[in-house]
């Protein structure tokens, strides 16, 4: 909701995933988001995630579900409303095929599929979407900005006029940034990058930019 906010979208809803035992370990933006909870939100909130995602869905000419975490919510929209799932593209991260974390080779349980092991098998069956493109570990655990493109996002932030949306990521990641320092033995602790990493000098591995990007190059 916060995110959202800072970034003038408010058009854009939000729901409440369907009901799960998958508990995260941390909650690394809690703080951050805290003076925005949801009951704040001025744009549309749906308490039935799912319905929601199957209302927005059902009203698009091109329907399509960009999906960076556990497959839980995929997994019962196919359940419940197979129909919307027959008609929508679902472009992913998930899995590992020949290379795991830290681009060590070697296939690993990536955390979005061994989170709800049940959930993906169900998601990725045949049929049950329209179509499926899937960013393993492989191709996006390599992915980090840094150097001279990193320098000018910060640059813009100092601009007279930064867009809202940059401020809003960049603020979010220092407070990721600084609880994952918190919380682990190295500086940045809980995302590995190939390149030494902080809000100062690069982003720590871009796990769920290949998704969009891919998205965004088929349109």
């Amino acid at each position: 909701a916060k995110l959202l906010t800072l970034a003038g979208r408010a058009d854009v809803p939000i729901g409440v995933g369907a009901d799960t035992d998958i508990a995260w370990p941390q909650d690394y933006l809690g703080q951050w988001a805290a003076d925005m909870p949801l009951r704040n939100y001025s744009g549309r909130v749906g308490l039935d995630g799912v319905a929601l995602m199957a209302d927005v869905l059902s009203r698009s000419a091109e329907p399509t579900v960009i999906a960076i975490g556990p497959f839980t919510n995929l997994q019962a929209l196919v359940q419940r409303f197979p129909e919307v799932a027959q008609r929508t593209r679902v472009y992913a991260m998930g899995g590992s095929i020949r290379k795991g974390y830290g681009d060590r080779p070697g296939a690993v349980a990536e955390y979005n599929v061994k989170t709800d092991v049940r959930a993906a098998q169900v998601a990725l069956r045949e049929g049950a979407f329209r179509s499926w493109f899937l960013s393993p570990l492989d191709s996006c655990g390599v992915l980090q900005l840094a150097g001279e493109r990193y320098q000018r996002l910060l640059a813009a932030e100092r601009g007279e006029r930064p867009p809202a949306v940059l401020a809003a990521l960049l603020g979010s990641y220092r407070a990721w940034y600084a609880q994952c320092s918190r919380d682990a033995t190295r500086d940045g602790g809980c995302s590995p990058g190939l390149l030494p990493y902080s809000p100062r000098n690069a982003s720590s591995v871009l796990w769920d930019a290949l998704p969009p990007i891919a998205m965004a190059l088929q349109a």
